[in-house]
């Protein structure tokens, strides 16, 4: 990763996105598919989303490729890239350097931030403080 100028994740569906992730931190611009778990830390102004359709998993796709079946289901819906969008961001990122470089420094600043240690720390220790309030004291939820 940190030998690249940019990174590039067409996925058709991802969990969290460890690795635009982690290109992100060392500073680089990600491009991704703007569809599933990358969302939660990706932006407009941090990354280069690229458009997509939705299409279904077919049986062809689940059993070409062995342990799919474990993950997905024939029908199911999942993200089809816009390869002429990905294109376009990739010669913008070719052509500005000065963009390139300003939403590879915001990419790390949205992960360092949000993303480290200390703050997935807070998060995990604020959602504990949570659970066991409720334990002591439920919440009244309405049926």
């Amino acid at each position: 990763i940190a030998l690249s100028d940019v990174y590039v994740s067409l996925h058709r569906s991802e969990g969290f996105g460890l690795g635009i992730a982690e290109a992100m931190l060392a500073g680089l611009p990600a491009i991704a598919t703007a569809y599933s778990g990358n969302l939660d830390f990706m932006t407009h102004q941090n990354s280069c989303l690229v458009g997509y359709g939705l299409s279904p998993v077919t049986n062809s796709e689940i059993h070409f490729n062995p342990g799919m079946e474990f993950v997905y289901e024939e029908g199911q819906l999942w993200a089809e890239a816009n390869i002429d969008h990905a294109a376009r961001w990739m010669r913008f990122l070719y052509e500005n350097p000065a963009q390139r470089e300003r939403i590879g420094a915001l990419g790390a600043a949205t992960i360092a931030t949000r993303y480290s240690p200390t703050a997935a720390g807070v998060a995990a220790a604020s959602r504990l403080a949570e659970i066991s309030t409720d334990l002591i004291s439920p919440r009244r939820r309405d049926r």
